[in-house]
């Protein structure tokens, strides 16, 4: 699924029970991340060969986080974010195995 939100919007479409989408990503704050990393091996060995080409699957579980960081207007004019607000966004890939930043 592409986000949380269109998880929980379409969930109905496969027979779901609706749920709001902020739930589902308090619920998702309490899955282990090997769970998810098993069931993600699962689906790819499942593949064919040629849609694991296609999806060009790092071998190393990636967590990735992105993170906007709000500043005062006149403390970074270059960086307009809102109407009052200045500000810049960083993103973060974090590789599991190695625990360590890529």
């Amino acid at each position: 699924m592409k986000s949380f939100r269109y998880g929980a919007e379409n969930s109905h479409k496969y027979g779901l029970e609706t749920v709001d989408y902020p739930t589902i990503s308090k619920k998702s704050n309490n899955v282990d991340y090997i769970i998810t990393k098993k069931l993600l091996d699962i689906l790819v060995k499942k593949c064919n060969r040629d849609t694991q080409g296609i999806l060009k699957l790092p071998k190393d579980l990636l967590a990735i986080d992105s993170t906007t960081i709000t500043v005062g207007e006149t403390r970074l004019k270059w960086t307009k974010y809102r109407v009052q607000r200045s500000g810049v966004k960083l993103h973060v890939a974090f590789n599991v195995n190695q625990m360590m930043s890529v």
